[in-house]
């Protein structure tokens, strides 16, 4: 009998004599043709050829990532527009003078040009001409042309020199260069074969005439094609070779039905949503593995999300880093991807091998998962469907989208924000910038990404890394107990909860009556279950796997868990002082119990990181903060709002199961449970010795650092019950599963409810606008080169409760508002545009309006017909709806969009 490798084809043992060698060749199975093709072994030489290879394949792609930086050896293209008086002959001879060339009419006497002279005195002259009466593309207050012109087609710089930046060639280049180094890269990785030098040449033909009929395709079929075809040859290649031959299929299958879902619900390109899913392994996945190193030991599935979630937070941040330096935006994600490829080699692409096994405690866990996030997915699919969010559901939603939209666009850091013209803020962008990170790799659309991929893609981290937590900290209880605690966060400490649930309770009981729970119930902030912002998932998910990592240090290294700890400020600020604070505390009290520097290695890592981040993305962009000493500031808090005793009560509640727990002895000494409890200590601490107002936002926001503690406390309370669960006596152990039960039913009882909602009558889901009226009228304006103003400054939710923050028109298609969001956002000239706004709302149109506009280059105006507006606008009217009505400025840009379009009554209603 002969045994085999599950994959392979290589005898591992025998049985019988060594003679039969024949009999043994016979029954070995046969390779495939592919695999065969891979395995000749004819020339015995290839490393340095294919390393060579990928070299070449690298600087081809640098060489096409770093020309849109260079000096553009064309004349950039320009706006002019001339004085009505001007004949044809007079334009004629200003553009011989000027040097226009390839004249384009546009409308009216507005015409687009070369400029081939683009020298500072040819600009300030043509600028100066008085038969000139408006440019585009060019600053007018220094005289030159902007930075951001388009190319023309006409060659100002010698073409010998510059015959590479030819578009088609330069397509052609990078193409070719993606082809070869990426195929090279996975034969390298996946394949152990050695080649001649002379087998590499022929390869290297053959993949520089693959890439350029990928070019050829790519024009006709998308530039994602590319990255499909390089794909599938990959897994060619791997299943070829045996890697992944058991593993690879599910997760092969998995991203199928992602891919599917992601293209049916939000109605996008199948190849697109199969780019993102691909985008999500490069460039999370992979270079996760710096910081989740891949073992032998592999076996637990809940280690892959966790490990594909940081590693799109490491990507992002060379993301940022990038935009930081004004470099290449690709080249801090790829250099990581490349990195974990040099140091652990085929291991960084091998899922993991988990061993999966059907049980009851298994199928209660995934249902209740699945009602605990049913809300944020049901919302999250309702959000995303169309070609831009039909509906939005939570005030924060749109402001976050938004911040996609600005991330996806820009090349600097901070980025521009869209809400104001000119205005540029810090903030904790980093899920903002992940989601960016996936559309501008992918090509997906932003509110494809944020719903369809980020935010499934973090509640399941946070199911993983709540499964990993559990398992490191208490593997006795049952995880039926365990993880559902652990994915519940009430109360959530920034929400009273004994306040209001103690009188609810209290008239139930003294009136017999069911009627003030069933209402408590639909208290959607109180239960936690109505927020679907992703900063906030994500700061769950933070939190979780940063206790995990520190539990498994000991054998998975402190990679992980230093780097959670320090970035997770870009994340969510709240959560990132409140990890940093922890884990400084608790290696402090460590480092003086053992008496050992040592210990204090991690902390101080950590430490540095979050001082990387902060001054590379707050500091240096120069953002106002401060922190100053304010003893008992939350005592102060919540004595002057009258919640000193109702926070004491919540603090028990979520106390309640350890304290059951505690009066069993453990018979030695606990050393996880204070480690744990001291998170939640340094939280306390901070919150009462500081106070700041930094660029998290208001006053008030400092006290999110109290979101945390929850879950700090849940941890605790399992490391307690765990460590004790075999020496429960019945009555304690039923004392401690209905504490259990109390704390985890009701929330869950609450999301099912919501979830039903969501379902049923969206409309009167928690802060719900509907924007598809909104979203017809921005259709008609182009998202480039625009600056939209409106009358109406109020957010349609709660029947237009929420005034000065109008967040959908930087949320629907990216829009660059001139100044809509005064509630979130403040700048030195934010009074002077409130005073403007209020130009909008008076009854008659005023020559302010159009100074206004001249000065701040409004381009479109959108009018809500409902709110307060001028009676008579002199404006070209470019849409009408029953809602909205679009106007053009005369110095606008032209658009595409017919001129006046109304939407029929009926549809409009049938829309609604």
């Amino acid at each position: 009998m002969l045994l085999f490798r599950p994959g392979g084809d290589e005898a591992i043992g025998s049985r019988g004599s060594s003679h039969h060698h024949d009999w043994r060749e016979a029954a070995r199975p046969r390779p495939t043709i592919i695999a065969r093709i891979i395995q000749l072994r004819v020339f015995p030489r290839t490393l340095f050829a294919i390393r060579s290879l990928a070299l070449l394949g690298a600087l081809g792609l640098g060489f096409a990532a770093v020309e849109p930086f260079l000096p553009s050896p064309y004349a950039p293209r320009i706006h002019v527009g001339w004085e009505n008086g001007v004949s044809s002959d007079e334009r004629l001879r200003l553009e011989l003078a000027f040097r226009l060339a390839r004249p384009e009419h546009l409308e009216g006497t507005a015409w687009r040009y070369d400029l081939v002279d683009p020298r500072p005195e040819t600009v300030a002259a043509l600028i100066a001409h008085p038969a000139v009466k408006d440019t585009h593309e060019i600053d007018r207050t220094a005289g030159v042309v902007q930075p951001g012109a388009p190319r023309g087609t006409t060659w100002i710089r010698p073409r010998a020199l510059h015959f590479w930046r030819v578009p088609s060639i330069l397509a052609a280049l990078a193409t070719a260069s993606a082809a070869a180094a990426l195929l090279s890269v996975a034969w390298l990785v996946l394949t152990r074969q050695q080649w001649s030098r002379r087998a590499c040449l022929l390869t290297s033909a053959g993949l520089l005439a693959a890439g350029a009929a990928w070019h050829a395709i790519s024009s006709v079929l998308g530039p994602t094609v590319v990255a499909l075809v390089a794909a599938a040859g990959t897994a060619v290649f791997g299943v070829a070779n045996g890697s992944y031959r058991v593993t690879a299929k599910g997760a092969t299958l998995v991203a199928i039905v992602w891919a599917a879902a992601i293209a049916l619900i939000g109605g996008t390109s199948v190849v697109r949503a199969a780019a993102a899913c691909g985008v999500v392994y490069t460039l999370g996945y992979v270079p996760g593995a710096l910081l989740v190193p891949p073992r032998d030991d592999d076996t637990a599935l809940s280690l892959a999300p966790v490990r594909t979630i940081a590693g799109l937070l490491l990507s992002t941040m060379g993301f940022f880093l990038c935009l930081r330096l004004s470099v290449p935006w690709v080249i801090g994600p790829v250099a990581l991807l490349l990195a974990a490829v040099m140091v652990h080699g085929r291991a960084a692409f091998t899922p993991p091998r988990p061993a999966v096994t059907p049980s009851w405690d298994a199928v209660i866990v995934g249902l209740a998962a699945v009602i605990a996030f049913a809300p944020i997915l049901i919302a999250a699919a309702r959000m995303s469907s169309g070609q831009f969010p039909p509906v939005f559901f939570n005030v924060g939603t749109p402001y976050f989208l938004g911040h996609v939209h600005s991330l996806v666009k820009t090349t600097t850091f901070p980025p521009p924000s869209l809400s104001f013209l000119d205005g540029r803020r810090s903030y904790h962008y980093g899920i903002h910038g992940l989601a960016a990170l996936i559309s501008r790799s992918s090509g997906l659309a932003p509110h494809h990404t944020l719903f369809l991929v980020v935010l499934p893609l973090l509640t399941v981290g946070v199911v993983a890394a709540a499964v990993v937590l559990a398992r490191r900290i208490s593997p006795q209880l049952p995880s039926l107990v365990s993880i559902p605690m652990l994915l519940v966060s009430v109360p959530t400490f920034w929400y009273q909860f004994w306040g209001v649930v103690g009188p609810r309770v209290r008239e139930a009981a003294s009136a017999w009556t069911l009627s003030p729970l069933h209402v408590l119930m639909r208290q959607w902030d109180l239960w936690g279950v109505a927020s679907n912002n992703a900063h906030n998932i994500a700061a769950h998910f933070l939190v979780l796997a940063c206790l995990a990592g520190i539990a498994a240090a000991p054998t998975r290294g402190w990679r992980l868990p230093i780097f959670l700890a320090g970035v997770a400020f870009i994340v969510k600020a709240p959560t990132g002082v409140s990890l940093l604070a922890g884990l400084a505390l608790l290696q402090a009290v460590r480092a003086t119990t053992e008496r050992s520097f040592r210990s204090l290695m991690p902390a101080l890592a950590a430490v540095a990181v979050f001082g990387a981040v902060y001054i590379a993305f707050w500091v240096i962009p120069g953002q106002e903060s401060g922190l100053q000493l304010f003893p008992l500031y939350q005592v102060k808090v919540l004595s002057d709002r009258g919640r000193l005793a109702t926070f004491g009560a919540d603090v028990v509640w979520l106390l309640l199961p350890a304290l059951i727990a505690l009066t069993v002895g453990l018979g030695g000494r606990d050393r996880q449970s204070p480690s744990l409890l001291l998170f939640a200590v340094a939280s306390f601490i901070v919150a009462n010795t500081f106070h700041a107002s930094i660029a998290v936002g208001v006053a008030d926001d400092w006290l999110q650092i109290m979101i945390a503690v929850p879950l700090f406390l849940r941890a605790f309370v399992l490391s307690v019950a765990g460590q004790r669960w075999t020496r429960f006596s019945r009555g304690v152990r039923v004392a401690f599963l209905c504490a259990v039960a109390l704390a985890i039913v009701p929330p869950l009882v609450a999301a099912a409810s919501y979830a039903a909602l969501l379902i049923r009558d969206p409309q009167n889901g928690h802060e719900f606008a509907d924007n598809r009226l909104l979203g017809e009228a921005l259709a008609v304006i182009p998202t480039e080169h625009t600056t939209i103003v409106t009358n109406d400054l109020r957010y349609p939710a709660d029947r237009f409760q929420h005034d000065n923050r109008q967040m959908q028109i930087p949320a629907l298609f990216g829009h660059q508002a001139f100044a809509v969001n005064y509630e979130f956002e403040s700048y030195p000239f934010s009074e002077e545009r409130r005073t403007l706004q209020e130009l909008l709302r008076a009854t008659e149109w005023t020559d302010a309006i159009e100074r206004a506009a001249q000065k701040y280059h409004w381009t479109h105006l959108v009018v809500h017909k409902h709110y307060a507006h001028p009676a008579a606008i002199p404006l070209e009217r470019l849409f009408d709806n029953d809602a909205y009505t679009v106007f053009r400025f005369s110095a606008a840009p032209p658009t595409s969009a017919p001129a006046a379009r109304r939407v029929p009554p009926h549809q409009a209603a049938a829309r609604r």
